[in-house]
């Protein structure tokens, strides 16, 4: 009588580390863009204090500014998200604002 050899299990499906390779990627885009969001919330905290401290608001904006248009996968991959849109223009607007405020005090 022969004797089969068990089985050997299924070969790993390379879909699911593809998966979880997403999930971690998501959950670090979810990081980027809370990081992002409590940034702008400091920026405009900043901005709208009185006296407005415009030196702090520039480098709050230019650190925003590399996390928004680079790090955000929403705005670089060719689905845009609304939460990056939304975080886009709001940093947009805010660096407008700004740059008027440094204009009429000069």
């Amino acid at each position: 009588v022969e004797q089969q050899a068990e089985p050997s299990p299924p070969p790993r499906c390379l879909c699911l580390r593809r998966v979880g390779a997403a999930r971690a990627r998501g959950s670090r885009s979810d990081m980027v863009a809370d990081n992002a969001a409590a940034l702008l919330a400091s920026f405009k905290a900043a901005f709208e204090a009185e006296p407005c401290d415009l030196e702090k608001c520039s480098q709050l904006l230019a650190q925003l500014k590399l996390i928004v248009f680079s790090g955000l996968p929403s705005l670089v991959g060719p689905s845009s998200s609304t939460a990056g849109g939304e975080l886009a223009q709001s940093t947009l607007e805010l660096a407008c604002f700004l740059s008027i405020r440094q204009k009429d005090l000069q």
